[in-house]
């Protein structure tokens, strides 16, 4: 069931939805998802994020920077080492709330596109021209 909308006063709207739209267009690159996935059951070194993420350490190091300087992950020295973790677990609910619909909706139409696929196996080819 919806919560209940939530309520914001009339004089920090625009600055809320202003900052929402933000955070969403910095999460609106894929590599930058792929690293809030890697990192969402602990932190992780910049090597294990591009690993996991099949992305080059500079590219990786490039994206954390930004998030972090979002607010969106947090990142911890140990040594010679730099571990980031998820600053904000709702942010992570939501990245995984949308990424888990859009695998349903890939795994729908991949089990139609095989049924189609298979029809067109089975009976052949439509000409979509028509009769000459």
């Amino acid at each position: 069931m919806p919560k209940a909308p939530y309520h914001l006063a009339d004089e920090t709207r625009d600055e809320v939805f202003t900052a929402a739209a933000a955070r969403f267009l910095i999460l609106s690159e894929p590599t930058r998802l792929k690293i809030m996935r890697a990192i969402c059951c602990g932190e992780k070194s910049v090597t294990a994020i591009a690993e996991r993420t099949g992305t080059t350490q500079p590219n990786i190091s490039h994206h954390l920077r930004m998030m972090h300087r979002a607010g969106m992950i947090s990142r911890r020295r140990d040594g010679s080492q730099i571990f980031y973790g998820v600053a904000d677990a709702q942010l992570l609910a939501i990245c995984q709330t949308i990424c888990e619909s859009v695998a349903g909706a890939v795994e729908k139409a991949a089990v139609v596109m095989t049924g189609a696929s298979s029809l067109f196996e089975h009976y052949g080819t439509v000409d979509v021209e028509g009769p000459e």
